[in-house]
């Protein structure tokens, strides 16, 4: 009796230590299913898209204010979303409160107009090119010459509009600290980057091989000189002559100086293009663009 009772006690034993291991089993199972399940509904829903109808906020700064104004706009939207909203390759197209139209085409970021891209105006051949952070760039240094440049010389009327190029680009990225050069170590940097060799007469034949180098002209006389406010922050405009009124330079300086009209400067500059511009007068004003890094009242 004794070892039926130890035969039956042990099967039992055994029976409840299987049906242990099928519970934990079961609900092993079930606890990996079910967080297979929430992976899949965490994924994002990407998807293409065209033309369609979108509310986007932009901060931007309007006209000379040095605060940014933040609105929404409503318009059109082709390319990538996430869960929805603007996210990766896409472009916006919308009108201002005059109806004509302009667009955002470039990156965005869980639906804010944020990423590398341009703001374009096809009518007038206005656009704004770099950075945007909500709808506006985002102020780093070589952004803002690229646009100031452009911007400054499509308001003056030039031929058209003064783009920075590549190579030009690279030295600026490379070197933001001396454009301007404010301090005593950004000025020797820039110094000791002259190209001495370099005269006008180089630029004005063919400006290419020299918009990586940095050049010095002396004794130039301000003809005209504009400070305006660009995108929150003032830049200047000097158009320069030398003694004989041959050689004129127009000289971009980011920030506000001290110069006016007939004064004589000297200056360390990148040249980056050459350009023209009608006379009031009748005919054509043939101009080298630089953008300053030291500029001296003599």
């Amino acid at each position: 009796m004794k070892n039926s009772k130890r035969w039956i006690s042990g099967a039992m034993a055994a029976f409840l230590m299987l049906c242990a291991g099928c519970g934990q089993n079961s609900n092993g199972a079930d606890s990996a299913a079910a967080e297979t399940e929430q992976e899949q509904q965490q994924e994002p829903v990407v998807e293409q898209v065209e033309d369609v109808d979108m509310t986007l906020s932009f901060s931007v700064y309007e006209g000379d204010a040095t605060t940014k104004e933040t609105y929404e706009k409503e318009g059109k939207y082709t390319g990538q979303l996430v869960d929805g909203v603007p996210d990766g390759e896409g472009k916006f197209t919308t009108e201002n409160s005059s109806g004509i139209e302009w667009y955002y085409e470039g990156t965005f970021t869980q639906g804010a107009v944020t990423g590398n891209g341009v703001k374009c105006w096809p009518s007038g051949n206005q656009k704004h090119v770099g950075h945007f952070v909500n709808g506006e760039l985002d102020g780093n240094k070589a952004d803002r010459l690229y646009n100031c440049v452009r911007q400054f010389t499509l308001n003056l009327e030039y031929s058209d509009p003064v783009e920075i190029p590549d190579t030009a680009m690279a030295v600026i990225k490379s070197n933001e600290d001396i454009f301007p050069a404010v301090d005593n170590a950004a000025k020797e940097k820039a110094k000791a980057m002259i190209d001495s060799s370099i005269e006008y007469k180089h630029l004005v034949k063919n400006i290419a091989p020299y918009v990586d180098k940095m050049v010095y002209f002396k004794n130039q006389t301000v003809l005209q000189v504009f400070c305006d406010t660009m995108w929150g922050k003032p830049f200047t405009y000097i158009l320069t002559a030398d003694s004989n009124y041959d050689n004129y330079h127009v000289v971009m300086y980011d920030g506000d100086i001290d110069v006016f009209e007939d004064d004589n400067i000297t200056f360390v500059a990148l040249p980056v293009a050459t350009s023209n511009f009608d006379n009031i007068g009748g005919g054509i004003t043939n101009v080298v663009v630089d953008v300053a890094s030291i500029i001296i009242k003599n």
